[in-house]
């Protein structure tokens, strides 16, 4: 501690005095620092006194040293805490800590004492030589963290630095600090800046109810310019992506001030101004994707739902997101900079029915936990790492900010930091790499310094679930031994930690000396035999995952000394979750049906955990191991493509039965499946195809259920290469069987799903795997295998119709579409071509002569009237533009641009007519040949004909049948049936992503009640044996009310049902007869009720006889993810 001022004698001893009076006088410990040049709060004891110097310091001028060498006995310092000065549950300690040299003995530079009931424990920091060998040189801080919740009636904690016997080093150590610890909340520094490219910029919520990071991203920028609050906001829609045909899910009916926009899709920001620790002024401001706006201010009085604040919005819907920018005076909040303000911001989307927030709590209006908000300056700028599944998959977050700052990461349970990392910023993006050893649910809190200390930004607590495996060294050895996990370095004696992904294990040993043993992970043990591999004296960096070892010699298992006179280095990888199977299955049980075939996907590169080795290894192949109840039927290969390689790109996969073996009195049936070509996992994009994460390989594994229903099993797969230097651990999946599927053959109503099951070249799996599908009751599925015989057992193939015009584009060379020449056209051309109708029938002739499988021509049409969306039929051309300006008297000339902007509305409403003209000429030709063409696109609505570019309404006479999806859209639906003019009309549900996911038996026949025609099944995940169940189950119920569905007519007034109950209960008349439909789509048991209205005498369950009376409330309960149906006549 320095003392300036004064120069004489009297004074500076004056300084020091006071100086050394508040330092042993203040905190949890005495003379910290070592500035008394007599520091008697420091003990030694029976020890070597460690020593008071002034040659190196962290802190003021003074700092202790322990030096020795090989010294006879422990070197040591000691105090007490004083335990007044920490009222908190966790003691944090911290040391600076110089290690000029150290190469013998251990050093406990925090060593504690706690007496307490159970007698004395103890904790500490625990260092060897290697563990400083890179820091020498250096000061660097050191963290220790002691829960005193685990120790009952603590009496005394002693804090101590040691040195032990047989010490050689200089080491020093000041500025020790104990203090009572919390974790902090969160912190947003906002910058000074005019632009939104200098802002801090936010994108980690987190979903409200689940705690994980929210399904759709939202990126904030936050800034102010001393006068205004400004944000920009980014938030990604799925609703809003064209692909995903769910515009009408996404909800923005508010417009203007003061309205009820938490009815919407909506953003809120909440701010609270504290005035001397207590909250004082509450805003609340809300807004929708059309500017629609409600802000309101809370007090002592509290909410004024009148208050209107100095508040600018632009907000605006867009192709798979919807934007913001608003910004608030802040004279209006009553904000300046040095106040004291809490900000949180909300999310509410309507489509997933959930909310995210920026700061995770239990109540998103709950303000206590909020993060801090600060008014800064200019060059205080964060972009905050996302905490993506994909990014805590890999263990590492990446974040910008200005070099010079530093981070910090701590890892929390319970209110306990178990490990804290830190580091510095060198370049604009930093990445911040996730502590290892870490098992179970944690939390995560990362904070930004500026270059003085200061923390400009801090993370609420985020839920984090890690499960590092811990393991165990058994080595001996008469030299040195040294471990290293994937280049960091590990201790020997108190085991080692194991990532996700692939880990890489080196064991630096010395030539000449004797080295045995193993290393157990789990319960599996790995002794040093010759799947490892060494090198003599290697470089450094040989001990790092990246480093290439495949020309290493194998090490001699039946040599115990090391070989050589120098440095040995050892080394085998350890793989976790390496080969993911999909379906991903949510409770790691895969379900089969009795009898059924059914399929497990292995994609190579895709899907894994972690990081995985980015090298391509050698001799790579599957072990699959597996009890009775399932028989393995071969490796499935496509025989064309497979991801997007070709033929001749994919490995071949060579199946071999190995020998059964019995574990603990349970017996397990062994493939070996082997990979011809080096298989890479690390999920690398292949050039030319750049919108997909990466292109691989793989096989489907094809399984069927051989043991009866109830029954259930074991399936374990692993991974190994390079003759098991590469081994991965056993991956367990549980395997159930169901009840044999039994539907009934669905005659009269769609159900029509998607497989993404390639053409195998084994084309007996693939027939076994349709057959399956054909007894959940689907009659109609896309698919390109084996279509024959898809057809033959009722199984209708079914694919998308792309219609192709051969050489006509050369004759009229207008008729291209100038976004994709050579290929599509413009339809306003094509209906205009003499003679054209005659063309198009001999391509539509031509198209069934290739697919005789086909029963009718499906167009799936989703392209927008305007260019730069990918339109395979655009209506653009200078012919194009006279027709429409002469058709609606329009005298400029038309531009694009005019018809983006001046004349939108007239171009959607031309360029729909002109697509149906298309589909008139299409559906002749499909007509001549006695096959229906049915349509595809989103609902009836102005947002369709817009994105889509399709009018039902227009469309409508030229097609047999429309299909629809996605979304619950009751008027928009309505609108459809009614354009269709009685056609019949079918309704989607949509499922995507890697995890078996499906819809339940009443969601399904809830989707084939309101479309009357049936139900598309576009699941783009694989599924397991639930999906065909529950689709089994719908198409059960739908055959036995099929005529009411098709023939009669939905007549709700039969049934008087309680509020909120619209799509729960149903009813249709046909004739003299009513049906009464009931339906629980959640996963528990609900009582319904409804009172039957124009029904006489009673209604009657025909699944179990059950009556009910026409005259009484009916009410049944039930059971999750079931149909009832009542039948009854009606009075006459």
């Amino acid at each position: 501690m320095n003392c300036k001022g004064r120069k004489n004698m009297k004074s500076i001893l004056i300084c020091i005095v006071l100086s050394y009076v508040l330092l042993a006088g203040a905190g949890a410990l005495k003379n910290p620092s070592f500035e008394s040049k007599v520091p008697l709060e420091w003990k030694s004891g029976v020890y070597i006194p460690a020593e008071r110097s002034e040659e190196r310091a962290s802190d003021g001028r003074a700092s202790v040293l322990l030096t020795g060498n090989k010294t006879s006995k422990m070197t040591a310092f000691s105090q007490d805490i004083d335990l007044q000065a920490i009222p908190g549950e966790v003691l944090k300690l911290t040391c600076d800590i110089f290690p000029e040299s150290f190469s013998e003995g251990i050093l406990f530079p925090i060593y504690l004492q706690i007496r307490a009931k159970g007698g004395v424990q103890y904790s500490f920091v625990r260092l060897y030589p290697q563990s400083l060998s890179r820091q020498l040189g250096q000061w660097q801080k050191l963290e220790h963290f002691v829960d005193l919740r685990k120790y009952h009636g603590i009496k005394s904690i002693r804090l101590s630095i040691l040195a032990s016997a047989n010490y050689t080093g200089r080491v020093f150590i000041d500025n020790l600090t104990a203090e009572a610890w919390t974790p902090s909340v969160a912190l947003i520094t906002v910058p000074e800046s005019d632009s939104c490219k200098n802002s801090t910029i936010v994108t980690n919520l987190w979903d409200s109810g689940t705690k994980n990071p929210a399904t759709e991203r939202s990126l904030v920028k936050i800034r102010h310019d001393k006068d205004r609050l400004c944000f920009d906001f980014e938030l990604t829609s799925y609703a809003l992506n064209p692909i995903s045909n769910q515009r009408s899910s996404f909800k923005s009916k508010h417009r203007g001030r003061d309205q009820a926009v938490w009815e919407d899709d909506c953003m809120e920001i909440r701010l609270e101004h504290y005035k001397n620790g207590i909250p004082a002024e509450s805003y609340y401001i809300g807004f929708n994707a059309d500017s629609a706006l409600t802000d309101m201010r809370r007090d002592a009085n509290g909410w004024n739902e009148k208050w209107n604040g100095d508040i600018r919005l632009k907000s605006a819907p867009g192709n798979g997101k919807w934007t913001a920018q608003l910004d608030i005076g802040m004279k209006s909040l009553g904000m300046k900079r040095g106040d004291d303000w809490r900000i949180n911001i909300v999310r509410f989307d309507q489509r997933l029915k959930k909310s995210s927030v920026l700061v995770p709590a239990a109540d998103h209006q709950d303000m206590s936990h909020a993060a801090r908000l600060i008014l800064a300056g200019p060059g205080s700028a964060v972009k905050v790492p996302e905490f993506t599944p994909d990014a805590l998959n890999r263990r590492r977050l990446d974040f910008m900010t200005d070099k010079g700052k530093t981070w910090k990461i701590a890892c929390i349970r319970n209110g306990f930091p178990l490990k804290t990392l830190s580091g510095s910023v060198s370049n604009r993006i930093a990445a911040v790499g996730l502590p290892g050893g870490i098992q179970g649910s944690v939390q995560l809190q990362i904070s930004i310094s500026d270059g003085q200390g200061k923390e400009i930004w801090r993370t609420p607590l985020y839920p984090c679930s890690a499960d590092d495996l811990q393991g165990k060294a058994a080595l001996k050895s008469s030299g040195v031994l040294r471990l290293f996990i994937n280049g960091a370095e590990s201790p020997l004696n108190t085991g080692f930690s194991l990532p996700q992904g692939a880990a890489v294990v080196a064991i630096q040993a010395q030539g000449g000396k004797t080295l045995d043993g193993s290393l157990k992970i789990g319960s599996q043990t790995f002794p040093l035999d010759a799947s490892w591999k060494y090198m003599e004296n290697p470089p450094q960096d040989a001990v790092k995952k990246e480093f290439d070892d495949r020309s290493w010699k194998r090490w001699n298992a039946s040599v115990k000394t090391v070989p050589g006179q120098g440095s040995v280095l050892l080394r085998k990888t350890i793989m976790r979750n390496a080969t993911t199977l999909l379906p991903v299955l949510p409770d790691n049980t895969w379900r089969l049906t009795e009898n059924g075939t059914y399929l497990l996907q292995w994609a190579a590169g895709a899907y894994t955990s972690g990081e995985q080795l980015k090298r391509p290894m050698n001799d790579f192949e599957l072990l699959l191991e597996y009890t009775d109840g399932i028989k393995y039927l071969g490796t499935g290969v496509a025989d064309k493509t497979f991801y997007y390689l070709k033929k001749s790109e994919q490995p071949k996969y060579i199946t071999q039965e190995l020998p059964p073996v019995k574990e603990n009195g349970t017996t397990y049936r062994r493939i070996r499946i082997r990979v011809s070509s080096p298989v890479t996992l690390s999920g690398e994009p292949k050039p030319g195809l750049p919108t997909l994460k990466c292109v691989y390989s793989g096989c489907n594994l094809v399984f069927e259920a051989t043991a009866p229903a109830g029954s259930e099993g074991t399936l374990r797969i692993r991974a190994a290469a390079e003759q098991g230097n590469i081994v991965e651990l056993a991956n367990t999946l549980n395997f159930q069987i169901l009840p044999k599927l039994d539907a009934p053959k669905a005659d009269h109503l769609i159900f029509l799903t998607y497989s993404p099951v390639p053409q195998f070249e084994n084309r007996e799996l693939n027939k076994k795997l349709l057959k399956t599908i054909r007894d959940s009751g689907i009659n109609e599925l896309v698919t390109r295998a084996c279509p024959a015989y898809a057809k033959e057992i009722g199984l209708h193939p079914f694919q998308f119709f792309y219609p192709s015009l051969g050489t006509l584009g050369k004759q009229y060379p207008e008729l291209l579409n100038p976004e994709f020449p050579g290929h599509w056209f413009n339809p306003s051309v094509l209906t205009r071509i003499p003679g054209i109708q005659a063309h198009i029938d001999e391509i539509v002739k031509l198209y069934f002569a290739r697919n005789p499988h086909l029963d009718k021509l499906f167009w799936d049409y989703e392209y927008s009237p305007f260019p730069g969306r990918g339109n395979h039929f655009l209506c653009h051309g200078e012919s194009t533009f006279r027709i429409f300006a002469e058709e609606y008297k329009i005298a400029e000339k038309i531009t694009p641009e005019l018809l983006a902007g001046k004349y939108r509305s007239q171009w959607v409403e031309f360029t729909c007519g002109e697509i149906a003209n298309m589909f008139r000429l299409f559906g002749n030709a499909a007509a001549k040949l006695n096959k229906p063409l049915a349509a595809y696109s989103e609902y009836e609505s102005p947002a369709t004909k817009e994105l889509y570019n399709i009018d039902w309404n227009k469309i409508s006479p030229a097609i047999s049948m429309g299909y629809c999806g996605y979304g619950d859209a009751t008027d928009q639906i309505e609108a459809t049936r009614k354009a269709l003019r009685g056609k019949p009309l079918v309704l989607g549900l949509l499922r995507t992503g890697i995890a078996a996911s499906s819809d339940n038996a009443a969601t399904i026949f809830r989707k084939v009640v309101e479309s009357r025609g049936g139900v598309l099944l576009w699941y783009e995940n694989l599924n397991d044996a639930y999906f065909l169940t529950q689709t089994a189950k719908a198409v059960t119920a739908a055959e036995k009310s099929w005529e009411f569905l098709k023939k009669g007519k939905r007549d709700d007034s039969l049934a008087k049902r309680a509020p909120g109950l619209s799509k729960a209960v149903a009813a249709f008349r046909l004739n003299n007869t009513g049906l009464l439909i009931f339906l629980n789509e959640g996963r528990e048991a609900r009582t319904l009720k409804a009172l039957p209205c124009g029904f006489s005498g009673t209604l009657r369950n025909p699944d179990n006889g059950q009556i009910y009376f026409a005259d009484r409330e009916i009410s049944i309960t039930v059971p999750p993810e079931e149909i009832v149906i009542l039948q009854g006549n009606l009075r006459k």
